[in-house]
């Protein structure tokens, strides 16, 4: 087992969403406003050569830091600093058209870490059938994840009335901010807030400090950066919520 079994934001919303397909797209899209939230990454728009008055958003590495194996694979997508259709691109190489590699390697290393196992059930007659659940230790780390994820559903409605409580939550939940879609439109006035009643968050899941100094701190806002991914990858996303809804198994309950 892995010495640290700490869930980046990306993980997190892979192990929510265990017992179902399709989570690389939307995994790769938290992983990507994460890193660029830490500073892993820098998300800016650059003017195109050539082309008056328009410009690219580029992705590019940013300050290097520990962080989980599939992160590192994403930072490597930005090596050289690359336009986001290009970014996209690499990550459709890397990781394939649907991005599914993305959620299978976060997948291999919950595996790894002895937070989800693989367990064989008989389906009908001689037919079985290998199902994903969370371990104990998985489960109570899925179950204190998505506490901070429920509360987050809060904060919309706290930003103009108590923009103080608001930023303790987002501080709090750290990464896990960008598993909620609802608070995505909220993220200038929920960058204001922080700014305004600075608090120590724990980093929501993961081991790399969330820093609430860095949130937002890319050049590009993050309406503009959702936007430029949805571009290059191709239609919504199509998220399907926070994850927070449904088991997908575990061991010991979550």
């Amino acid at each position: 087992m892995s010495k640290d079994p700490s869930l980046s934001p990306a993980a997190a919303y892979v192990m929510s969403n265990i017992g179902h397909g399709g989570t690389g797209r939307e995994a790769l899209k938290i992983a990507t406003y994460w890193l660029a939230s830490i500073g892993a990454l820098r998300i800016e728009d650059r003017p195109r050569q050539g082309v008056l008055r328009d410009a690219a958003t580029v992705v590019s590495p940013g300050v290097p830091m520990s962080l989980p194996g599939h992160a590192h694979e994403v930072v490597k997508l930005a090596a050289g600093g690359v336009a986001m259709d290009n970014f996209i691109a690499r990550a459709r190489e890397r990781f394939g058209p649907s991005f599914s590699g993305f959620g299978e390697e976060i997948r291999a290393e919950l595996l790894a870490s002895g937070l989800i196992e693989e367990v064989r059930e008989k389906t009908w007659l001689w037919f079985t059938k290998v199902r994903s659940r969370r371990t104990l230790l998985g489960a109570e780390l899925h179950k204190e994840a998505m506490r901070k994820v429920s509360a987050l559903h809060e904060v919309p409605g706290l930003l103009g009335v108590d923009p103080a409580r608001a930023a303790s939550l987002a501080a709090a939940a750290g990464g896990l901010v960008f598993l909620v879609p609802e608070l995505r439109p909220h993220f200038p006035a929920l960058v204001n807030a922080l700014r305004a009643h600075p608090a120590t968050g724990d980093g929501g899941s993961s081991s790399v400090p969330f820093d609430t100094t860095l949130l937002f701190g890319m050049n590009l806002g993050f309406g503009e950066f959702n936007d430029s991914f949805d571009d290059a990858a191709g239609g919504d996303s199509g998220s399907g919520g926070d994850g927070s809804g449904g088991d997908g198994g575990s061991g010991g309950g979550d």
